[in-house]
């Protein structure tokens, strides 16, 4: 994302991601992951997207590569 996104704080960032996710949600948008989500890496903003959108009632596909809206 270049100089921008590195000069941000960590907060600065998950909030940004958190707007996008945000957007995504009330769009009511599935999700194909980059990664299955059993290989994620734990503690990583990856992981944090993951459980955020778990959390507000997607549910991932049985091969663990999407992540369906409610």
């Amino acid at each position: 994302m270049g100089d921008a996104w590195d000069a941000l704080s960590d907060a600065e960032r998950w909030a940004l991601n958190q707007k996008f996710l945000d957007d995504v949600i009330v769009a009511g948008d599935d999700v194909m992951l980059a990664t299955r989500a059993d290989l994620i890496r734990a503690g990583s903003y990856t992981e944090m997207e993951l459980d955020y959108l778990l959390s507000h009632g997607y549910r991932l596909t049985d091969d663990a590569w999407m992540l369906i809206a409610p």
